[in-house]
């Protein structure tokens, strides 16, 4: 009876397990400095992604990349 109590748990949870494990991938930017940061963009291969403005101490909102790299290139102007 335990056996069938173990494989009943086991089935359940690999049919409610989302099948779609690739997808887009969610960014936001805190800024952690004690300036304003202005005109945020962000690339995601050849598309740019527009944080908007972000004081000090404030994050983004999310936005929505297909690819999440430990790098990638940032534009911005600081307290202009």
């Amino acid at each position: 009876m335990k056996q069938y109590f173990i494989l009943i748990i086991i089935f359940i949870g690999l049919i409610s397990c989302d099948e779609d494990t690739e997808g887009d991938v969610l960014i936001r930017i805190e800024n952690q400095s004690s300036y304003d940061y202005q005109q945020i963009r962000v690339a995601d291969g050849q598309i740019m992604h527009d944080f908007g403005d972000l004081k000090s101490g404030e994050r983004s909102d999310y936005v929505e990349f297909e690819n999440a790299y430990r790098y990638a290139y940032v534009e911005l102007m600081i307290d202009t």
